[in-house]
């Protein structure tokens, strides 16, 4: 029984995030924003390790909340390959909330590597 219940909520986990997504790639932000925010409390792991904390930072970012979007890119896993554009979007929502120390702390962790052209809207 728990084994099906299992199955059960991992289905359900990948059903709401294909309906986040559906819904993002069709401008209903509330809506994918409403399925990310049920996709987190339905597997905080998985949501972690798909990194929909970024997707659900730029609806943030789009729905001009940037302290929401601040705190879902400050999620982003070292480890994941959008860490670079997450720490960049952090950095930018941080000055937008008035925290230049914090933004500067966070450009610092960009890497050397990273588009000038996007480093510079953060001076």
């Amino acid at each position: 029984m728990t084994l099906l219940w299992t199955f059960a909520l991992v289905g359900a986990f990948e059903m709401t995030l294909d309906q986040a997504i559906s819904d993002f790639l069709a401008g209903r932000l509330d809506a994918s924003a409403a399925a990310l925010d049920q996709a987190v409390t339905e597997d905080p792991a998985g949501f972690t390790a798909n990194s929909m904390g970024y997707l659900r930072g730029r609806i943030a970012e789009m729905d001009q909340n940037w302290q929401r979007a601040f705190d879902e890119f400050s999620k982003t896993p070292t480890n994941s390959p959008l860490r670079p554009m997450a720490v960049w979007h952090a950095s930018m929502n941080a000055l937008r909330l008035g925290d230049v120390q914090q933004a500067f702390d966070l450009y610092q962790q960009l890497p050397l590597d990273f588009p000038t052209t996007l480093r510079s809207q953060l001076a």
